[in-house]
């Protein structure tokens, strides 16, 4: 997902910029539309062949049977249409933007090795005082392939996407992967870190122990090494209709995410856990590490006795492959 995430700023961004300092035959002819594409591989160090070219960049663009190739990653897109719109010397309004069986291959394996830690992104100085608004996306059959993994695939893409005031956001998205259908809306701030979420997620899987998940986070910029603080909420329904409702206040620094009171309960059932988790991804392979505390946690109909359990689990463990 970060190299998504990347992919996006950075595909969106060179859009951009080029609309922006081109000319006005680069934008608004065939020929230097066509121009400038051939043009881009020499720019950028890659690979890349387009089949068949339709349309410029200032207007409506089409774009069939694309292989691009970058060090060890490689792209097909079968069709790519895009419709653009200057409002302004740094604002692009972009009012579709539809691609078909988009494929992405890496070819690098994953190095054992302790990762690097994180850092939020810091964004060029012209990212700060460009605006995108791109208004309606949808993309169809995505797949991702990484050595030693599982394909991921991901069926359709639909909704908005912008970026303005260093903030990118969709007020408005659906995704849909299998037998899970993702829908919500988010936003992320990069110059003053900034992620509000608010996701459900839904599953057609009957043998699926739950049916939908519902989760809200509001996280703001930590102090000291905090990247990020803030509250997170997550509402599982289970497949016979019941409610699991879990709280918690999230710090994430370079190599740690902590969980702190975090409360697990059930609406009119009596009993609650709360629980300290931490998960350290600052090594070769990440450590989880926390705390359960159980109280009068009612167990009755799991037993068919009255039972209340109270007690402390320990939780240590390395999360593998």
């Amino acid at each position: 997902m970060v190299k998504l995430f990347r992919y996006t700023i950075v595909l969106t961004s060179l859009l951009a910029l080029l609309l922006l300092g081109s000319g006005s035959w680069i934008l608004y002819s065939p020929g230097g539309t066509s121009w400038l594409l051939q043009k881009l591989p020499e720019w950028t160090g890659t690979e890349l062949t387009i089949g068949q070219i339709e349309g410029t960049l200032g207007g409506t663009l089409q774009l069939k049977n694309i292989e691009l190739h970058y060090q060890e990653e490689q792209l097909h897109l079968d069709h790519f249409l895009i419709e653009n719109q200057l409002l302004g010397p740094l604002t692009l309004g972009i009012k579709q933007l539809q691609a078909e069986n988009l494929q992405i291959k890496s070819t690098s394996k994953q190095q054992n090795s302790p990762p690097e830690p994180f850092n939020w992104p810091q964004l060029p100085w012209l990212l700060e005082r460009l605006q995108v608004n791109i208004s309606d996306i949808n993309l169809q059959a995505i797949s991702w392939q990484q050595p030693d993994q599982e394909t991921l695939q991901i069926e359709r893409v639909q909704g908005n996407l912008h970026w303005q005031n260093s903030r990118l956001y969709s007020e408005n998205f659906i995704l849909q992967s299998g037998e899970l259908l993702g829908s919500g809306s988010f936003s992320c701030g990069l110059k003053r870190p900034t992620l509000k979420v608010n996701v459900q997620l839904k599953t057609e899987d009957s043998a699926s122990a739950w049916k939908k998940l519902q989760l809200k986070a509001d996280l703001r910029q930590g102090s000291g090494k905090q990247i990020l603080q803030g509250s997170v909420a997550l509402d599982i329904t289970a497949a016979e209709g019941e409610v699991l409702t879990a709280i918690a206040e999230l710090e994430l620094t370079p190599k740690r995410l902590k969980l702190r009171q975090l409360q697990l309960n059930q609406p009119n059932q009596p009993g609650v856990i709360t629980a300290e988790a931490h998960l350290d991804f600052g090594q070769t392979t990440p450590e989880l590490t926390g705390q359960l505390q159980l109280n009068q946690l009612d167990l009755q109909a799991e037993t068919g006795q009255p039972v209340n359990l109270s007690g402390t689990i320990q939780i240590k463990g390395n999360l593998e492959k």
